[in-house]
């Protein structure tokens, strides 16, 4: 892969991140002030995901 691909991958890691990130906070914890499981598991995973896509594209860049 070219550098260029990497950057675009390395981007699309860092917005998937952070957008998954606001996802989590503001659909796992509802304003009842409890915690919803099944959604965290689901979201949380997304985060790891594109957390983990970020980094490499930024090692491999």
């Amino acid at each position: 892969m070219s550098s260029q691909q990497w950057a675009i991958l390395t981007l699309l890691g860092f917005y998937g991140w952070i957008s998954s990130t606001v996802a989590f906070i503001l659909t796992s914890f509802p304003s009842n002030g409890g915690f919803l499981v099944k959604k965290g598991i689901r979201i949380g995973s997304c985060v790891v995901f594109f957390f983990v896509m970020w980094i490499i594209g930024m090692l491999n860049a």
